[in-house]
Protein backbone atom coordinates (compact mmCIF):
# COMPACT_ATOMS: atom_id res chain seq x y z
CA UNK A 1 0.00 0.00 0.00
CA UNK A 2 0.95 3.68 -0.21
CA UNK A 3 3.08 4.40 2.84
CA UNK A 4 5.04 7.39 4.10
CA UNK A 5 7.73 7.49 6.70
CA UNK A 6 6.50 9.52 9.64
CA UNK A 7 8.00 12.98 10.10
CA UNK A 8 9.47 13.44 13.59
CA UNK A 9 7.25 15.88 15.48
CA UNK A 10 8.72 18.91 17.27
CA UNK A 11 8.65 18.46 21.05
CA UNK A 12 8.35 21.19 23.70
CA UNK A 13 11.20 21.35 26.18
CA UNK A 14 11.53 22.73 29.68
CA UNK A 15 12.89 26.15 30.66
CA UNK A 16 16.37 27.36 29.88
CA UNK A 17 18.01 25.31 32.66
CA UNK A 18 16.47 22.05 31.54
CA UNK A 19 16.33 22.48 27.78
CA UNK A 20 17.89 19.63 25.84
CA UNK A 21 18.96 20.26 22.28
CA UNK A 22 17.47 17.71 19.92
CA UNK A 23 18.79 16.83 16.49
CA UNK A 24 16.90 18.32 13.61
CA UNK A 25 14.27 15.95 12.27
CA UNK A 26 15.30 13.96 9.25
CA UNK A 27 13.49 14.86 6.04
CA UNK A 28 10.78 12.38 5.16
CA UNK A 29 11.71 9.66 2.73
CA UNK A 30 9.69 8.84 -0.34
CA UNK A 31 6.52 6.77 0.00
CA UNK A 32 7.30 3.08 -0.33
CA UNK A 33 5.45 0.26 -2.02
CA UNK A 34 5.09 -3.26 -0.66
CA UNK A 35 8.47 -4.27 -2.13
CA UNK A 36 10.20 -1.60 -0.04
CA UNK A 37 11.11 0.55 -3.05
CA UNK A 38 9.74 4.04 -3.72
CA UNK A 39 6.49 4.39 -5.59
CA UNK A 40 6.45 6.38 -8.81
CA UNK A 41 6.35 10.10 -8.09
CA UNK A 42 5.00 11.14 -11.50
CA UNK A 43 1.23 10.99 -10.84
CA UNK A 44 1.59 13.12 -7.71
CA UNK A 45 3.89 15.73 -9.23
CA UNK A 46 3.89 15.88 -13.03
CA UNK A 47 1.82 16.86 -16.06
CA UNK A 48 3.04 16.09 -19.58
CA UNK A 49 1.47 17.80 -22.59
CA UNK A 50 1.59 16.02 -25.95
CA UNK A 51 1.45 17.59 -29.44
CA UNK A 52 -2.12 16.36 -29.94
CA UNK A 53 -3.34 17.91 -26.68
CA UNK A 54 -3.51 14.89 -24.42
CA UNK A 55 -2.23 15.37 -20.87
CA UNK A 56 -0.29 12.45 -19.37
CA UNK A 57 1.63 11.73 -16.19
CA UNK A 58 5.02 11.21 -17.84
CA UNK A 59 6.94 10.54 -21.04
CA UNK A 60 6.91 6.76 -20.58
CA UNK A 61 3.12 6.41 -20.61
CA UNK A 62 1.54 7.51 -23.88
CA UNK A 63 -1.77 5.73 -23.26
CA UNK A 64 -3.42 6.84 -20.03
CA UNK A 65 -4.65 10.41 -20.51
CA UNK A 66 -5.77 12.59 -17.62
CA UNK A 67 -7.60 14.93 -19.98
CA UNK A 68 -7.42 16.81 -23.25
CA UNK A 69 -6.39 20.45 -23.67
CA UNK A 70 -9.29 22.45 -25.06
CA UNK A 71 -11.86 20.07 -23.59
CA UNK A 72 -10.78 20.12 -19.93
CA UNK A 73 -9.31 22.92 -17.84
CA UNK A 74 -5.84 22.48 -16.38
CA UNK A 75 -7.33 22.67 -12.89
CA UNK A 76 -9.83 19.91 -13.67
CA UNK A 77 -7.06 17.79 -15.19
CA UNK A 78 -4.80 18.19 -12.16
CA UNK A 79 -7.64 17.48 -9.73
CA UNK A 80 -9.05 14.66 -11.86
CA UNK A 81 -10.05 11.21 -10.61
CA UNK A 82 -7.93 9.83 -13.45
CA UNK A 83 -4.78 11.21 -11.81
CA UNK A 84 -5.74 9.79 -8.44
CA UNK A 85 -6.52 6.43 -10.02
CA UNK A 86 -3.14 5.97 -11.65
CA UNK A 87 -1.38 7.15 -8.49
CA UNK A 88 -3.25 4.59 -6.40
CA UNK A 89 -2.54 1.86 -8.97
CA UNK A 90 1.21 2.48 -9.01
CA UNK A 91 1.33 2.67 -5.23
CA UNK A 92 -0.11 -0.87 -5.25
CA UNK A 93 2.45 -1.93 -7.92
CA UNK A 94 -0.27 -2.12 -10.55
CA UNK A 95 1.39 -1.02 -13.81
CA UNK A 96 -1.53 -1.91 -16.08
CA UNK A 97 -2.63 1.66 -16.84
CA UNK A 98 -0.04 2.14 -19.56
CA UNK A 99 3.00 1.87 -17.28
CA UNK A 100 3.99 -1.65 -18.31
CA UNK A 101 7.47 -0.59 -19.47
CA UNK A 102 8.46 0.55 -15.97
CA UNK A 103 6.62 -2.43 -14.50
CA UNK A 104 8.86 -4.80 -16.46
CA UNK A 105 11.99 -2.99 -15.26
CA UNK A 106 10.84 -3.20 -11.66
CA UNK A 107 9.95 -6.89 -12.03
CA UNK A 108 13.40 -7.83 -13.35
CA UNK A 109 15.18 -5.86 -10.63
CA UNK A 110 16.16 -2.90 -12.78
CA UNK A 111 14.02 -0.18 -11.23
CA UNK A 112 17.11 2.00 -10.84
CA UNK A 113 17.43 2.02 -14.64
CA UNK A 114 13.77 2.80 -15.32
CA UNK A 115 12.03 6.06 -16.16
CA UNK A 116 10.18 5.75 -12.85
CA UNK A 117 13.39 6.13 -10.87
CA UNK A 118 14.20 9.39 -12.65
CA UNK A 119 11.38 11.10 -10.75
CA UNK A 120 12.36 9.99 -7.23
CA UNK A 121 13.72 13.45 -6.41
CA UNK A 122 10.20 14.82 -6.89
CA UNK A 123 9.05 13.17 -3.65
CA UNK A 124 10.58 16.16 -1.86
CA UNK A 125 8.82 18.16 -0.64
CA UNK A 126 6.14 15.65 0.31
CA UNK A 127 2.67 16.03 -1.23
CA UNK A 128 -0.13 16.38 -1.82
CA UNK A 129 0.46 19.31 -4.15
CA UNK A 130 -2.14 21.78 -5.31
CA UNK A 131 -0.05 22.40 -8.41
CA UNK A 132 2.33 20.13 -10.30
CA UNK A 133 5.99 20.41 -9.43
CA UNK A 134 7.05 19.39 -12.93
CA UNK A 135 5.62 20.13 -16.34
CA UNK A 136 6.77 18.45 -19.53
CA UNK A 137 6.00 20.44 -22.66
CA UNK A 138 5.95 18.44 -25.88
CA UNK A 139 3.31 20.75 -27.28
CA UNK A 140 4.15 20.76 -30.97
CA UNK A 141 5.27 18.27 -33.59
CA UNK A 142 7.02 21.01 -35.59
CA UNK A 143 10.28 19.42 -36.68
CA UNK A 144 12.71 19.65 -39.57
CA UNK A 145 13.94 16.03 -39.38
CA UNK A 146 12.54 12.62 -40.34
CA UNK A 147 14.32 10.33 -37.88
CA UNK A 148 13.73 6.70 -38.81
CA UNK A 149 12.44 5.69 -35.37
CA UNK A 150 9.97 8.60 -35.13
CA UNK A 151 6.46 9.22 -36.51
CA UNK A 152 4.21 12.01 -37.68
CA UNK A 153 2.75 12.73 -34.27
CA UNK A 154 6.22 13.91 -33.23
CA UNK A 155 7.55 15.26 -36.51
CA UNK A 156 5.67 17.51 -38.92
CA UNK A 157 8.19 16.61 -41.64
CA UNK A 158 7.40 12.89 -41.28
CA UNK A 159 3.68 13.60 -41.13
CA UNK A 160 3.77 15.50 -44.41
CA UNK A 161 6.46 13.71 -46.39
CA UNK A 162 6.49 10.10 -45.17
CA UNK A 163 2.96 9.50 -43.91
CA UNK A 164 1.15 11.99 -46.18
CA UNK A 165 -1.17 13.09 -43.38
CA UNK A 166 -2.68 16.56 -43.00
CA UNK A 167 -0.96 18.96 -40.60
CA UNK A 168 -1.70 18.53 -36.90
CA UNK A 169 -4.06 21.19 -35.57
CA UNK A 170 -2.67 22.73 -32.41
CA UNK A 171 -4.87 22.70 -29.31
CA UNK A 172 -2.58 25.14 -27.50
CA UNK A 173 -4.49 28.38 -27.97
CA UNK A 174 -4.76 31.61 -25.98
CA UNK A 175 -7.09 29.97 -23.43
CA UNK A 176 -4.44 27.36 -22.62
CA UNK A 177 -1.74 29.96 -22.07
CA UNK A 178 -4.08 32.05 -19.92
CA UNK A 179 -4.65 29.00 -17.69
CA UNK A 180 -0.95 28.22 -17.67
CA UNK A 181 -0.24 31.56 -15.98
CA UNK A 182 -1.81 30.18 -12.79
CA UNK A 183 0.42 27.07 -12.84
CA UNK A 184 3.84 28.23 -13.99
CA UNK A 185 4.77 30.13 -10.78
CA UNK A 186 4.56 26.83 -8.86
CA UNK A 187 6.57 24.70 -11.28
CA UNK A 188 10.02 23.70 -10.03
CA UNK A 189 11.07 21.68 -13.07
CA UNK A 190 10.13 22.28 -16.69
CA UNK A 191 11.10 20.02 -19.57
CA UNK A 192 10.77 20.83 -23.26
CA UNK A 193 10.83 18.35 -26.11
CA UNK A 194 9.26 18.08 -29.51
CA UNK A 195 9.22 18.02 -32.38
CA UNK A 196 12.08 20.46 -32.26
CA UNK A 197 11.37 22.86 -29.37
CA UNK A 198 13.40 25.75 -30.73
CA UNK A 199 11.32 25.70 -33.95
CA UNK A 200 7.88 25.51 -32.35
CA UNK A 201 6.00 28.77 -31.73
CA UNK A 202 3.98 27.17 -28.91
CA UNK A 203 7.14 26.20 -27.06
CA UNK A 204 8.73 29.60 -27.58
CA UNK A 205 5.58 31.15 -26.12
CA UNK A 206 6.16 29.25 -22.86
CA UNK A 207 9.79 30.41 -22.87
CA UNK A 208 8.62 34.00 -23.31
CA UNK A 209 6.13 33.74 -20.43
CA UNK A 210 8.82 32.44 -18.09
CA UNK A 211 11.18 35.25 -19.06
CA UNK A 212 8.51 37.96 -18.90
CA UNK A 213 7.42 37.03 -15.38
CA UNK A 214 10.83 36.16 -14.02
CA UNK A 215 9.87 32.58 -13.15
CA UNK A 216 12.93 30.38 -12.82
CA UNK A 217 12.20 26.65 -12.67
CA UNK A 218 15.04 24.30 -13.45
CA UNK A 219 14.72 23.80 -17.20
CA UNK A 220 15.93 21.10 -19.55
CA UNK A 221 15.36 21.07 -23.29
CA UNK A 222 15.85 18.18 -25.72
CA UNK A 223 16.94 19.37 -29.15
CA UNK A 224 17.68 17.54 -32.38
CA UNK A 225 20.95 19.53 -32.44
CA UNK A 226 20.27 21.23 -35.79
CA UNK A 227 19.30 24.59 -34.28
CA UNK A 228 21.67 27.44 -33.47
CA UNK A 229 21.06 31.16 -33.89
CA UNK A 230 20.76 34.32 -31.78
CA UNK A 231 17.27 33.40 -30.61
CA UNK A 232 18.38 29.98 -29.36
CA UNK A 233 21.29 31.58 -27.51
CA UNK A 234 18.95 34.18 -26.01
CA UNK A 235 16.63 31.53 -24.59
CA UNK A 236 19.50 29.47 -23.22
CA UNK A 237 21.04 32.41 -21.38
CA UNK A 238 17.78 33.99 -20.20
CA UNK A 239 16.43 30.72 -18.75
CA UNK A 240 19.78 29.06 -17.96
CA UNK A 241 18.66 25.84 -19.57
CA UNK A 242 20.30 22.45 -19.43
CA UNK A 243 20.49 21.00 -22.93
CA UNK A 244 20.15 17.42 -24.14
CA UNK A 245 21.28 16.80 -27.70
CA UNK A 246 20.04 13.81 -29.67
CA UNK A 247 22.92 12.09 -31.49
CA UNK A 248 22.51 8.55 -32.78
CA UNK A 249 25.79 7.91 -34.55
CA UNK A 250 29.49 8.68 -34.39
CA UNK A 251 30.10 8.67 -38.14
CA UNK A 252 28.39 10.93 -40.71
CA UNK A 253 27.04 7.90 -42.57
CA UNK A 254 25.31 6.34 -39.57
CA UNK A 255 24.18 9.61 -38.02
CA UNK A 256 22.63 10.98 -41.21
CA UNK A 257 20.98 7.67 -42.16
CA UNK A 258 19.10 7.68 -38.83
CA UNK A 259 18.51 11.40 -38.28
CA UNK A 260 17.32 12.07 -41.79
CA UNK A 261 17.75 15.71 -42.76
CA UNK A 262 20.50 16.53 -40.27
CA UNK A 263 24.09 17.45 -41.12
CA UNK A 264 26.53 15.52 -38.92
CA UNK A 265 29.32 18.10 -39.01
CA UNK A 266 27.05 21.06 -38.33
CA UNK A 267 25.36 19.28 -35.43
CA UNK A 268 28.70 18.76 -33.70
CA UNK A 269 29.53 22.44 -34.29
CA UNK A 270 26.24 23.26 -32.57
CA UNK A 271 27.15 20.99 -29.66
CA UNK A 272 30.18 23.21 -29.16
CA UNK A 273 27.94 26.29 -29.05
CA UNK A 274 25.64 24.67 -26.46
CA UNK A 275 28.65 23.72 -24.34
CA UNK A 276 30.14 27.22 -24.44
CA UNK A 277 26.89 28.91 -23.44
CA UNK A 278 25.66 26.47 -20.80
CA UNK A 279 29.05 26.34 -19.07
CA UNK A 280 29.02 30.14 -18.81
CA UNK A 281 26.18 29.91 -16.28
CA UNK A 282 26.90 26.48 -14.79
CA UNK A 283 24.45 24.52 -16.92
CA UNK A 284 25.01 21.14 -18.52
CA UNK A 285 24.88 19.43 -21.88
CA UNK A 286 24.12 15.71 -22.18
CA UNK A 287 23.65 13.34 -25.12
CA UNK A 288 20.68 11.08 -25.83
CA UNK A 289 21.80 8.06 -27.86
CA UNK A 290 19.18 5.67 -29.22
CA UNK A 291 20.94 2.28 -29.20
CA UNK A 292 19.63 0.33 -32.19
CA UNK A 293 20.64 -2.47 -34.55
CA UNK A 294 21.63 0.27 -36.99
CA UNK A 295 24.21 1.94 -34.74
CA UNK A 296 25.45 -0.45 -32.03
CA UNK A 297 28.80 -0.69 -33.81
CA UNK A 298 29.42 3.01 -33.05
CA UNK A 299 28.31 2.94 -29.42
CA UNK A 300 31.84 2.83 -28.02
CA UNK A 301 33.11 5.58 -30.34
CA UNK A 302 30.22 7.84 -29.36
CA UNK A 303 31.02 7.33 -25.67
CA UNK A 304 34.68 8.16 -26.30
CA UNK A 305 33.77 11.41 -28.03
CA UNK A 306 31.39 12.31 -25.21
CA UNK A 307 34.16 11.65 -22.69
CA UNK A 308 36.45 14.02 -24.59
CA UNK A 309 33.82 16.74 -24.13
CA UNK A 310 33.07 15.69 -20.51
CA UNK A 311 29.44 15.09 -21.47
CA UNK A 312 27.15 12.43 -20.01
CA UNK A 313 25.46 9.97 -22.38
CA UNK A 314 21.98 8.61 -21.68
CA UNK A 315 21.08 5.52 -23.71
CA UNK A 316 17.45 5.63 -24.86
CA UNK A 317 15.71 2.30 -25.54
CA UNK A 318 13.84 2.07 -28.84
CA UNK A 319 10.93 -0.35 -28.85
CA UNK A 320 9.03 0.81 -31.92
CA UNK A 321 9.14 0.11 -34.80
CA UNK A 322 10.45 -3.34 -33.95
CA UNK A 323 13.29 -3.25 -36.47
CA UNK A 324 14.92 -0.49 -34.41
CA UNK A 325 14.72 -2.43 -31.11
CA UNK A 326 18.09 -4.06 -30.50
CA UNK A 327 16.59 -6.46 -27.96
CA UNK A 328 14.40 -7.92 -30.71
CA UNK A 329 17.31 -8.93 -32.90
CA UNK A 330 17.34 -12.60 -33.91
CA UNK A 331 19.70 -14.63 -31.75
CA UNK A 332 22.41 -14.94 -34.41
CA UNK A 333 22.46 -11.20 -35.08
CA UNK A 334 22.40 -10.31 -31.40
CA UNK A 335 25.31 -12.71 -30.82
CA UNK A 336 27.36 -10.90 -33.45
CA UNK A 337 26.61 -7.54 -31.81
CA UNK A 338 27.42 -8.72 -28.29
CA UNK A 339 30.61 -10.53 -29.22
CA UNK A 340 31.81 -7.58 -31.30
CA UNK A 341 31.19 -5.17 -28.43
CA UNK A 342 32.81 -7.52 -25.91
CA UNK A 343 35.89 -7.71 -28.14
CA UNK A 344 36.36 -3.97 -27.48
CA UNK A 345 35.55 -4.19 -23.78
CA UNK A 346 39.06 -4.22 -22.33
CA UNK A 347 40.26 -1.39 -24.55
CA UNK A 348 37.22 0.80 -23.88
CA UNK A 349 37.21 0.22 -20.12
CA UNK A 350 40.76 1.55 -20.00
CA UNK A 351 39.95 4.60 -22.13
CA UNK A 352 36.50 5.59 -20.85
CA UNK A 353 36.03 7.76 -17.80
CA UNK A 354 32.73 9.51 -17.17
CA UNK A 355 30.78 7.20 -19.47
CA UNK A 356 32.42 3.92 -18.50
CA UNK A 357 29.40 2.90 -16.35
CA UNK A 358 27.13 3.51 -19.35
CA UNK A 359 29.23 1.12 -21.46
CA UNK A 360 29.32 -1.53 -18.74
CA UNK A 361 25.59 -1.35 -18.02
CA UNK A 362 24.44 -1.63 -21.63
CA UNK A 363 26.94 -4.34 -22.52
CA UNK A 364 25.72 -6.35 -19.53
CA UNK A 365 22.10 -5.84 -20.63
CA UNK A 366 22.81 -7.12 -24.14
CA UNK A 367 24.79 -10.10 -22.80
CA UNK A 368 21.94 -10.96 -20.43
CA UNK A 369 19.43 -10.82 -23.27
CA UNK A 370 21.60 -13.06 -25.43
CA UNK A 371 22.06 -15.57 -22.63
CA UNK A 372 18.30 -15.71 -22.10
CA UNK A 373 17.69 -16.34 -25.78
CA UNK A 374 20.33 -19.02 -26.06
CA UNK A 375 19.10 -20.80 -22.95
CA UNK A 376 15.45 -20.61 -24.02
CA UNK A 377 14.84 -18.40 -21.01
CA UNK A 378 12.23 -15.66 -20.91
CA UNK A 379 13.60 -12.65 -22.83
CA UNK A 380 12.95 -9.14 -21.68
CA UNK A 381 11.00 -8.51 -24.86
CA UNK A 382 9.33 -10.68 -27.45
CA UNK A 383 11.96 -11.48 -30.06
CA UNK A 384 10.24 -13.77 -32.48
CA UNK A 385 7.56 -13.09 -35.07
CA UNK A 386 5.47 -16.24 -35.07
CA UNK A 387 2.86 -16.92 -37.68
CA UNK A 388 -0.50 -16.94 -35.94
CA UNK A 389 -2.57 -20.02 -36.92
CA UNK A 390 -5.76 -19.16 -38.85
CA UNK A 391 -7.92 -20.89 -36.26
CA UNK A 392 -6.49 -18.63 -33.53
CA UNK A 393 -7.22 -15.51 -35.56
CA UNK A 394 -10.77 -16.66 -36.23
CA UNK A 395 -11.33 -17.38 -32.54
CA UNK A 396 -10.17 -13.85 -31.68
CA UNK A 397 -12.46 -12.39 -34.33
CA UNK A 398 -15.37 -14.39 -32.96
CA UNK A 399 -14.64 -13.16 -29.44
CA UNK A 400 -14.92 -9.52 -30.53
CA UNK A 401 -17.93 -10.06 -32.78
CA UNK A 402 -19.84 -11.68 -29.94
CA UNK A 403 -19.12 -8.72 -27.69
CA UNK A 404 -19.81 -5.99 -30.27
CA UNK A 405 -22.74 -7.53 -32.13
CA UNK A 406 -21.31 -6.21 -35.39
CA UNK A 407 -18.33 -6.66 -37.71
CA UNK A 408 -14.78 -5.65 -36.87
CA UNK A 409 -12.13 -3.26 -38.11
CA UNK A 410 -9.12 -5.39 -39.12
CA UNK A 411 -5.61 -4.02 -39.55
CA UNK A 412 -2.63 -5.91 -40.97
CA UNK A 413 0.48 -4.60 -39.28
CA UNK A 414 4.08 -5.26 -40.32
CA UNK A 415 6.89 -4.00 -38.09
CA UNK A 416 4.56 -1.49 -36.49
CA UNK A 417 3.31 0.00 -39.78
CA UNK A 418 -0.28 -0.47 -40.96
CA UNK A 419 -0.21 -2.28 -44.32
CA UNK A 420 -3.91 -2.91 -44.93
CA UNK A 421 -7.29 -2.01 -43.42
CA UNK A 422 -10.66 -3.70 -43.74
CA UNK A 423 -13.52 -1.81 -42.11
CA UNK A 424 -17.32 -2.24 -41.93
CA UNK A 425 -19.76 0.55 -42.61
CA UNK A 426 -20.28 1.50 -38.98
CA UNK A 427 -16.64 2.64 -38.78
CA UNK A 428 -16.92 5.07 -41.72
CA UNK A 429 -16.71 8.22 -39.52
CA UNK A 430 -13.20 7.11 -38.50
CA UNK A 431 -12.08 7.10 -42.16
CA UNK A 432 -9.85 4.11 -41.36
CA UNK A 433 -8.47 3.75 -44.89
CA UNK A 434 -6.24 6.73 -44.02
CA UNK A 435 -4.32 4.54 -41.58
CA UNK A 436 -2.47 2.61 -44.28
CA UNK A 437 1.20 3.59 -44.01
CA UNK A 438 0.77 5.04 -40.53
CA UNK A 439 2.63 3.88 -37.46
CA UNK A 440 0.40 1.64 -35.38
CA UNK A 441 1.05 3.75 -32.27
CA UNK A 442 -0.61 6.85 -33.74
CA UNK A 443 -4.01 5.18 -34.26
CA UNK A 444 -5.16 5.89 -30.71
CA UNK A 445 -4.32 9.62 -30.89
CA UNK A 446 -6.19 9.74 -34.18
CA UNK A 447 -9.25 8.22 -32.50
CA UNK A 448 -9.00 10.87 -29.79
CA UNK A 449 -8.92 13.55 -32.46
CA UNK A 450 -11.94 12.05 -34.22
CA UNK A 451 -14.07 11.03 -31.26
CA UNK A 452 -13.17 13.34 -28.42
CA UNK A 453 -12.14 12.62 -24.89
CA UNK A 454 -10.52 9.26 -24.20
CA UNK A 455 -12.05 8.46 -20.84
CA UNK A 456 -10.61 5.21 -19.61
CA UNK A 457 -9.01 1.95 -20.55
CA UNK A 458 -8.01 -1.47 -19.29
CA UNK A 459 -5.27 -3.62 -20.76
CA UNK A 460 -4.49 -7.31 -20.46
CA UNK A 461 -1.41 -8.95 -21.99
CA UNK A 462 -1.23 -12.73 -21.97
CA UNK A 463 1.68 -15.14 -22.23
CA UNK A 464 0.29 -16.19 -25.61
CA UNK A 465 1.27 -12.85 -27.13
CA UNK A 466 -2.32 -11.60 -27.27
CA UNK A 467 -3.02 -8.11 -25.94
CA UNK A 468 -6.60 -7.10 -25.17
CA UNK A 469 -7.68 -3.54 -24.50
CA UNK A 470 -11.00 -2.09 -23.43
CA UNK A 471 -11.43 1.65 -23.64
CA UNK A 472 -14.13 4.28 -23.62
CA UNK A 473 -14.71 7.60 -25.31
CA UNK A 474 -17.14 10.28 -24.23
CA UNK A 475 -19.05 11.32 -27.36
CA UNK A 476 -21.67 14.05 -26.95
CA UNK A 477 -22.14 13.04 -23.33
CA UNK A 478 -22.46 9.33 -24.12
CA UNK A 479 -19.93 6.77 -22.87
CA UNK A 480 -18.98 4.71 -25.93
CA UNK A 481 -17.07 1.44 -25.44
CA UNK A 482 -14.38 0.07 -27.74
CA UNK A 483 -12.32 -3.08 -27.58
CA UNK A 484 -9.26 -4.20 -29.48
CA UNK A 485 -7.23 -7.36 -29.70
CA UNK A 486 -3.66 -7.29 -30.95
CA UNK A 487 -1.60 -10.32 -31.91
CA UNK A 488 1.46 -10.63 -34.10
CA UNK A 489 0.72 -8.87 -37.39
CA UNK A 490 -2.98 -8.27 -36.66
CA UNK A 491 -5.06 -5.67 -34.85
CA UNK A 492 -8.83 -6.11 -34.49
CA UNK A 493 -11.11 -3.34 -33.21
CA UNK A 494 -14.80 -3.14 -32.43
CA UNK A 495 -17.47 -1.04 -30.77
CA UNK A 496 -21.02 -1.73 -29.71
CA UNK A 497 -22.02 1.74 -30.94
CA UNK A 498 -23.20 2.92 -34.33
CA UNK A 499 -20.54 5.56 -34.92
CA UNK A 500 -22.23 6.88 -38.04
CA UNK A 501 -25.13 7.93 -35.81
CA UNK A 502 -22.94 9.41 -33.08
CA UNK A 503 -20.19 11.21 -34.93
CA UNK A 504 -21.01 11.12 -38.63
CA UNK A 505 -22.64 14.53 -38.52
CA UNK A 506 -19.63 16.04 -36.74
CA UNK A 507 -17.32 15.64 -39.76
Amino acid sequence: MFRRRRRTADRATGGPSTAVAEPAPSPPGPPLAEDGLPVCAAPATTLRFTPDGRVLVCCANDQYALGVVGEDTLRDIWDSPERRRIGDALAALDYSLGCDECGVERAIGNRAGSIEAMWDHLHEPPGPHRYPLRMEFAISNTCNLQCVQCNGDRSSAIRAQREHRPPMVSRYDDAFFDELLDFLPHVRYASFAGGEPFLARETRRVFDLLIEHGWTPKIDVVTNTTMWDERVEHYLRALEMDVTVSIDGASPETFESIRVGADHEQCWVNVGHYLDVTRSYGGTVSINFCLMPQNWHEFGDLLLRADELDVRVDVIPVTFPARYDILRLPTDELRVAVESLEARDTDLRDRLGRNRPVWEEKLALLRRQLDLLESDGMPVRINSRPTVPPEVLEALRAELREWAGQELIELRVEDGIVEAVEAPGWAAPLDPDRWVGWANEVILPDLVDRLGRFRDFEMESGDDGVQRMSYWFEIDGERVPFRSIQVEGHLFGASTAALDRLVGARR
